[in-house]
């Protein structure tokens, strides 16, 4: 079962290549720990592979050029650089409707937990814009900033 999760996390974007050695695992935990731990309230660290099923999300989103879904993934709370989510709102509308498609590439990096329990999410993106004037190119890496919804989903703080 280890092996399937080191796998699933190079498969993921782990930034570990396949040549560079393998990491130990931690030994498993005893019986009385797993009961500990399942007995505990869902305030868990949220694992790389959901955090990233949500990231696809975003990015399959902004492809489809839908800015109702986009938005759905954006927290009332979002605050980056000034821009709110009324503020982000306005401009995905416009966006939207100004580019005729969207191809967005990303590559996943780190993902930690930070203290007051957001998450973020580093990665590179390969961004095509097709816009009236033809192509549009940006390439750069980039962080989203996501905090835990009820259960086991997520919403975007920072970083669109």
């Amino acid at each position: 079962m280890r092996a399937a999760a080191l796998a699933l996390l190079v498969a993921c974007g782990s930034p570990q290549s396949a040549s560079e050695p393998a990491q130990q695992l931690p030994p498993s935990p005893s019986p009385s720990a797993t009961l500990t731990a399942s007995a505990r309230p869902r305030s868990r660290e949220p694992d790389r592979a959901e955090v990233l099923a949500f990231c696809e999300r975003y990015r399959t989103a902004l492809e489809a050029r839908d800015a109702e879904a986009l938005m759905a993934l954006v927290s009332k709370k979002y605050d980056d650089d000034g821009n709110t989510y009324d503020t982000l709102a306005k401009s995905m509308h416009r966006l939207m409707q100004f580019a005729n498609q969207i191809r967005y590439e990303i590559r996943y990096g780190d993902v930690t937990t930070r203290a007051d329990g957001t998450i973020e999410v580093d990665y590179h993106y390969n961004a095509s814009f097709l816009t009236a004037s033809g192509w549009q190119h940006k390439v750069a890496d980039a962080k989203l900033v996501l905090e835990r919804r009820g259960g086991d989903s997520f919403a975007i703080l920072g970083g669109m």
